[in-house]
């Protein structure tokens, strides 16, 4: 704001600054004194400011300019900053007054230069051109340079981001977010003065950034984490689901299996045979279901074998070749050593799976499938779908496909029981859910994913071996025993299936055994037991389910018989497998552990081994 105080030019000056763009106004010389705000007071009173001084102090870079306007004959104004001589020329009078503006707002910054110092945050003064006046420490640590070096630099050669960053209109206050180095600043900038400098401040938001985004990578984490632990519990009621169904069926095919094999041994003519081996054939089939649905519950016991990859790989290849059409190349990338724990039945079941799977995804074109082992240590967590991978060592198995990949839409359901994107008739929607299946029961885990230039890759981690274990010896003296039979043996059975336990008495009594007694619960076999050992009888072998019902256990049942009758052998069986791997840890010897669905003769010869040890 420029003052003019009323004298013999006041009037035009006050025009010519006016149409100059500056705000004017015109008082009394008392009045200019107080004048709070004033940048440049002009004085056409030379003697009026000779005779006595105004009231405002003209020293400090506070106080507003003084420009004299004086003629030849007036004394000189104490108070003045600079004089303009009468007549007034206007080209002279705004030059004279950008000069005084500029000198106040230099007296100005040099009066902030030590607490912009004192601030942590980076800070700048410029020129309208960009030219820096003015920069506190922080901001000189920021370019990397001295405070006095960065006098009369142009920003934009110390922070290009900050030079980009100016606002179209000078006179208005701008914020924005820039990048200076590997540093995050979110940048004020204010008007400083009527000749255009500005003043940058600049505050660190790094930390800030740093922070969020971690909380953006926790929530991301957290949303996996909750999305895993939904599927793991679809899973695993899927599982209980398939369990229980697979113990029904085990049920009714162990019937159909023992009387199929009844009519088979009592057949008076082919036509009766075939249909015999018919209906045997299709309870085979049916127990083959029934284990891959007791797969994909995790319900099968688990088994601690080491099995060396590269072994296992050469010998099911001709099976994978002859799987795949010549279409197809099947190539193996196997490291030397790498041994897994899962027994090899499993991870020819696992392999087959993937490799149909795969084959399956390429379709009729021509097409490359890639079987891959090697032995990792996980560090951190592997966040997969569907699965987790815990740190460890894993001997991991792969397969790659050439294929179109998988949808994202389905990558979270591949691994359903019954899920399929297959024709109808096409596909079980069962041979993934076996894969995850198998490989949770041995502590492993299974990733997907698609790569970049197309196709799928199957990851699957099961936890690393040492070296495989060599195979027990046989039972030379069981088999001995299973030779020779159960004629004569004295059986007690306990099954609360009536079915099934009518097949169970046919079969041993076709094999020539005695069925002691036949009970529907471990209860009604203990007091059997009771009162046949209080006449001083005995039995040979016990036949039990692991489960049946009532408050007296199978496990229990057998202890009180073997402590009654050392000599006395037993064979479990039970639909649900999880079941038999309860039982194996009560450490009985002398037993035997027989799955549902079981023909008759797989009966006789496990009473037979284990009858009269």
């Amino acid at each position: 704001m420029v003052v003019a105080v009323p004298g013999d030019e006041g009037t035009r000056i006050a025009e010519v600054l006016a149409d100059a763009g500056y705000r004017v106004q015109r008082q009394s010389r008392a009045g200019a004194a107080g004048a709070g705000g004033a940048d440049v007071v002009i004085v056409d009173d030379a003697a009026g400011a000779a005779r006595g001084a105004p009231a405002w102090d003209p020293g400090g870079g506070g106080s507003p300019r003084v420009l004299a306007v004086v003629g030849p004959a007036d004394p000189p104004v104490a108070v003045a900053d600079a004089y303009l001589a009468r007549p007034v020329a206007p080209a002279v009078l705004l030059a004279q007054v950008r000069a005084l503006l500029r000198s106040r707002d230099a007296a100005r910054s040099a009066r902030g230069r030590q607490p912009l110092d004192a601030l942590r945050d980076p800070v700048v003064v410029t020129r309208g051109d960009g030219v820096i006046v003015h920069a506190n420490r922080a901001f000189a640590e920021l370019a990397g340079r001295g405070q006095a070096e960065l006098a009369g630099v142009p920003v934009a050669t110390v922070c290009p981001p900050l030079a980009a960053a100016a606002p179209p209109d000078a006179a208005s206050r701008y914020e924005v977010t820039v990048q200076c180095g590997d540093r995050w600043y979110h940048v004020t900038s204010d008007p400083a003065g009527e000749c255009g400098d500005r003043v940058w401040l600049l505050r660190d938001l790094t930390r800030e950034r740093e922070s969020a985004e971690a909380l953006r990578e926790q929530q991301k984490r957290l949303e996996q984490t909750r999305e895993q632990l939904m599927v793991a519990q679809k899973m695993e009621a899927i599982a209980r689901l398939a369990g229980g169904m697979a113990h029904d069926f085990n049920n009714l095919l162990t019937v159909i299996m023992l009387t199929s094999h009844e009519l088979l041994a009592h057949a008076a003519d082919d036509r009766v045979r075939e249909q015999a081996e018919a209906i045997q054939q299709a309870a085979e089939r049916g127990a083959d279901l029934t284990r891959r649905l007791l797969a994909v519950g995790r319900r099968e016991p688990d088994s601690a074998t080491s099995t060396p990859l590269g072994s296992a790989f050469a010998g099911l290849r001709p099976l994978l070749v002859r799987t795949l059409p010549e279409s197809i190349d099947l190539d193996f990338d196997v490291e030397r050593d790498v041994v897994a724990i899962v027994p090899p039945a499993h991870l020819d079941q696992i392999l087959l799976n993937l490799v149909v799977n795969a084959r399956d995804a390429i379709g009729p074109a021509p097409g490359r499938i890639r079987l891959a082992a090697r032995a990792v240590s996980v560090d951190a967590p592997v966040v997969g779908c569907p699965d987790r991978v815990e740190p460890g060592r894993y001997a991991v198995v792969e397969v790659a496909d050439s294929g179109p990949g998988i949808a994202p839409a389905e990558v979270a359901r591949i691994f359903e029981p019954f899920y399929t994107t297959k024709p109808p008739g096409a596909g079980s929607g069962l041979g993934l859910p076996t894969v995850h299946g198998l490989v949770a029961q041995h502590g492993g885990a299974v990733t997907v994913h698609n790569e970049p230039g197309g196709g799928a890759v199957f990851r699957v981690y099961l936890p690393e071996g040492s070296e495989a274990r060599p195979a027990a010896a046989p039972d030379v003296a069981g088999a001995r025993r299973s030779a020779g039979g159960i004629a004569g043996r004295h059986v007690l059975l306990v099954e609360d299936d009536p079915a099934v336990r009518r097949s169970f008495v046919r079969a041993i009594e076709s094999a020539g055994g005695v069925v002691a007694k036949a009970a529907s619960s471990a209860e009604e076999a203990l007091a059997w037991v009771h009162g046949r050992a209080a006449a001083g009888g005995g039995i040979d072998a016990l036949l039990s389910d692991v489960v049946t019902p009532g408050t007296v256990s199978a496990v229990a049942l057998a202890d009180d018989v073997r402590r009654r009758w050392p000599g006395c052998g037993v064979v479990f069986v039970s639909g649900y497998a999880a079941d038999l791997a309860a039982v194996q840890d009560a450490s009985l010897d002398g037993v035997e552990f027989l799955p549902k669905p079981v023909r008759g003769d797989d009966v006789v010869r496990a009473l037979a081994r284990v009858a009269g040890r």
